[in-house]
């Protein structure tokens, strides 16, 4: 992406546990309010590479948001939530948790506005230990952007329908239970749904005028989808029962067809989701492809240098292709009855720790000591309320599967819900004590991602040099396409 025309090396004399000045930043200050001109100077990319203005930023959002979880999730939805009620409250909250979102992206996006989303933000915040963040995401970031969930979806059609009465008063709330684990399972199908809201960040070097397109892009893309997710669930609810929607397993939308139109219809709407669902898939590929470009840029994950180019299409070819081999290996690994709910669960969920993690950095990041260290004064500032709720709904996500489901109930047909028992015994009553550690099996694989990004980075960062007695230098050069990126250098130690 960013192009320097020099060569600059930096000798590392610190261990990984130190910080860099330049760590997520590619050398650059973020912008203050001041200087919001110059963010199509930040990263150093040609003015004709800039080809994105506000309108193909809205629609990068939108298209991305709005793939497959309207049409494929209601059902599972519905089933989480045990009422029409709770499933619209489930939306609300979900629409309210993405307009936090967007503004507190908002703000990373105008003071670092560069490509690659997330991976800049949690660089620039959590420096310490030095590329252990950046190891960590990689990993998610792989889950993330998978195309998988969205590939899973297929129509499926059924005969014979009963005619709804889903906003009678005495319907609207019938259901409703207290199973604080299936509501969270329903709240990832929601969160899968508006997954993408910053999507327009993840490409800020090839937008125009980046600063003032993401402050207006964001906005209007979200309020937009809210407003259209809120209207389709109430247009399904008014026209198709609440046990016709519970059977259907995923495809509502065929169902709300068909009721209004007939069976034609039904098998006519196939077309437009599968358009919908390629929509989705071409703005997230467009997106994440430029995410692992900037990965590979950093020059720590293996084969870096394939990553971090061009060739040969001008484009993220290496990160597309690794992509779709992620989206290929989750199709064939997971038992078909919970391939769908398992992949948006665990990209939701995935999702959900890095949202934690930005939101904490923000609220660090508005501290006065991280002001005057970082010079963090961006064009846009989320109020410090917003995020506070932001940071505050995730931390929910995060910790509410962990609880147990009730008694009969479970989340998947075939995969297991992990739960491990420990007994303890006091020494005076000698009475027994139970200590359960339960968690969904989405979870238990997030963990494991954080997990081998961890590994990654001790076995590169620490064991190897230490084994084999060298130490990463790091410098900064130009690629044969004009893509500059950082490149490690073994240096041996005397």
């Amino acid at each position: 992406m960013g192009v320097n025309n020099r060569a600059e090396t930096r000798t590392e004399a610190s261990p990984l546990l130190a910080s860099v000045a330049d760590y997520g930043t590619n050398s650059a200050e973020p912008l203050d309010r001041y200087n919001t001109r110059e963010g199509e100077l930040f990263d150093n990319v040609p003015k004709d590479k800039r080809r994105l203005g506000t309108l193909s930023a809205c629609f990068l959002i939108f298209n991305r948001v709005i793939g497959t979880g309207i049409f494929a999730t209601p059902s599972n939805i519905l089933r989480s939530a045990g009422s029409v009620g709770v499933a619209l409250i489930m939306w609300l909250f979900g629409s309210i948790v993405a307009i936090l979102g967007i503004a507190v992206y908002i703000e990373l996006g105008t003071g670092l506005p560069r490509s690659g989303g997330e991976k800049n933000y949690l660089e620039f915040i959590y420096r310490r230990p030095q590329f252990l963040i950046t190891c960590v995401f990689s990993v998610y970031a792989m889950i993330t952007g998978s195309a998988a969930a969205n590939s899973v979806v297929l129509s499926e059609f059924r005969d014979g329908y009963e005619k709804p009465n889903n906003f009678h008063w005495d319907k609207f709330w019938e259901g409703s239970g207290t199973d604080v684990n299936a509501f969270v399972a329903g709240l990832y199908a929601v969160i899968w749904s508006f997954t993408g809201y910053s999507n327009a960040n993840n490409v800020l070097s090839e937008i125009k005028d980046p600063v003032r397109t993401i402050k207006r892009a964001g906005p209007i893309a979200i309020l937009g989808v809210s407003a259209v997710y809120m209207l389709i669930n109430v247009a399904y609810f008014a026209v198709v029962s609440k046990n016709d929607i519970l059977n259907s397993r995923r495809i509502v939308a065929a169902l709300y067809f068909r009721n209004l139109y007939g069976p034609t219809t039904e098998r006519a709407l196939s077309a437009f989701i599968a358009l919908s669902t390629f929509g989705s898939l071409l703005a997230g590929q467009f997106a994440q492809g430029r995410v692992m470009q900037e990965l590979g840029r950093e020059g720590i994950l293996p084969f870096a240098s394939l990553f971090a180019s061009s060739k040969p299409f001008n484009a993220p070819f290496a990160g597309l292709i690794l992509q779709y081999s992620v989206s290929i290996l989750f199709l064939f690994a997971i038992p078909p009855g919970d391939a769908y709910l398992f992949l948006i669960s665990l990209a939701s969920y995935c999702t959900t720790i890095i949202n934690a993690l930005v939101a904490i950095g923000v609220l660090l990041l508005h501290t006065k000591a991280y002001q005057a260290t970082w010079h963090w004064d961006p064009p846009f500032r989320s109020p410090k309320v917003v995020v506070i709720v932001f940071f505050t709904a995730n931390m929910f996500l995060i910790f509410a599967p962990l609880m147990p489901p009730v008694s009969g109930s479970k989340t998947y047909e075939n995969l297991p819900y992990w739960v491990s028992e420990q007994i303890f015994y006091t020494p005076v009553s000698r009475i027994s004590k139970l200590t359960f550690l339960a968690t969904q099996s989405h979870s238990l694989a997030a963990f494991a991602v954080s997990l081998l990004g961890m590994t990654y980075w001790y076995i590169w960062g620490t064991w190897l040099p230490k084994r084999r007695g060298y130490r990463l230098e790091r410098c900064y050069t130009l690629q044969e396409d004009g893509i500059s990126r950082w490149v490690f250098r073994k240096v041996a130690i005397e």
